[in-house]
């Protein structure tokens, strides 16, 4: 649907987008970012749990971190961010680079297994984090996920007429993943913060 998972495959690719502009002009990031796209999420994660299950010795010595976008936008509030504790300052380090973000972001520890996230986090032990722009839960405290999931009614129009019709929350969204992922990628020192954990 126009949410789950077009909201954030249309977010990944815009960072590609604007990392392949970089690239263009001569940047070169001093750790390999990979961009992906799974199939069968539905239907038990397969396609992330396939992928990871092969190659999961490579990924258990050189994985950093895994950022999992596939709902980047279900309402227009606030920013939630369900990560692993070492990724703590580096997130509210990257949310503070830009004005639009009108709220702290909300931030959680532990990830659960909802998304592809399941197998980096729980097969390969990287620090990860799902990210998405979210409405106000205080309001609707009994819904679980917004009211339209999965249904035929998750349309482009819902989106551009109801959630997002700017598309702000989308670039906002692409705007904080992109810059965590920049972060993990160029800094020559981790700025991982292990006491986080306690």
């Amino acid at each position: 649907g126009s949410v789950d998972p077009t909201s954030g495959t249309a977010t990944m690719l815009e960072i590609t987008r604007v990392l392949g502009e970089m690239a263009k002009n001569g940047f070169r990031p001093r750790r390999t970012l990979m961009f992906c796209s799974w199939g069968a999420e539905e239907y038990g994660l397969i396609g992330s749990i396939e992928y990871v299950e092969e190659y999961v010795k490579v990924f258990g010595a050189r994985i950093i971190s895994y950022l999992n976008v596939d709902i980047a936008v279900q309402g227009n509030h606030t920013v939630q961010i369900k990560t692993s504790p070492m990724l703590f300052d580096i997130i509210v380090e990257a949310s503070k680079l830009w004005n639009n973000v009108t709220n702290e972001p909300k931030i959680a520890y532990g990830l659960g297994s909802g998304s592809d996230f399941f197998s980096f986090d729980q097969l390969v032990g990287s620090s990860n984090m799902d990210g998405r722009y979210t409405f106000d839960h205080t309001y609707y405290e009994s819904l679980g996920s917004y009211p339209l999931y999965h249904t035929s009614y998750e349309v482009f129009s819902m989106m551009k007429n109801f959630i997002d019709p700017n598309f702000t929350a989308h670039r906002t969204m692409g705007q904080l993943m992109g810059v965590v992922a920049l972060f993990l990628s160029e800094t020559p020192v981790l700025q991982f913060n292990v006491s986080r954990y306690t």
